[in-house]
């Protein structure tokens, strides 16, 4: 357990770290404290009733940290989805990567690109990171992220949210984004 002064809510890979945010996640209960689900009993682990925890942008660095790589979405000339493997690098405020020149035309022609960083570990959460693309020379991208999200999928039993995601998505980032 992490002390109760982290209120990050942003779990381990495994989710193994209740981290006492308002947001529910998978955890190792401390059933002394109020906000953790008690529902498993003492000591149990329990997935809690939402999937998916918005990541603060102001957290994204210390988030992608723990990831190595990412995959790169962008949009095709005739609207197929083109995804590739990168290693996105912090700089300032804005993650950079290399890519071919194909990619760079796409996030050139079609600039809200996403970053997905696929879990390290079984169970874990994927990365979903949305934002805008600005390309330097033919194969440099430089992502402004806009809003992100730790994303798993819903257990059996578990309803989806209010947006209609299956896997109780919830949405990050500016209102109607």
């Amino acid at each position: 357990m992490v002390p109760a002064s982290d209120v990050s809510g942003i779990p381990d890979q495994s989710g193994q770290v209740c981290r006492h945010s308002t947001r529910s996640c998978c955890t190792f209960e401390d059933p002394a404290h109020p906000k953790c689900n008690t529902n498993g009993g003492a000591g149990a682990w329990v997935y809690a009733s939402g999937m998916s925890i918005p990541v603060a942008i102001d957290d994204l660095a210390a988030a992608t940290g723990e990831y190595g790589w990412a995959y790169l979405l962008t949009v095709r000339d005739d609207l197929r989805p083109h995804i590739v493997a990168v290693s996105p690098v912090w700089d300032d405020e804005q993650l950079v990567m290399t890519v071919g020149r194909g990619t760079a035309r796409n996030a050139s022609a079609r600039s809200s690109i996403s970053l997905c960083y696929p879990p390290v570990d079984d169970g874990g959460y994927s990365l979903i990171v949305d934002g805008e693309a600005m390309v330097e020379g033919e194969t440099t991208v430089r992502f402004a992220p806009q809003g992100a999200v730790l994303h798993r999928p819903a257990l059996d039993g578990v309803t989806g949210s209010a947006t209609g995601c299956g896997n109780d998505c919830e949405p990050v980032g500016p209102p109607g984004g």
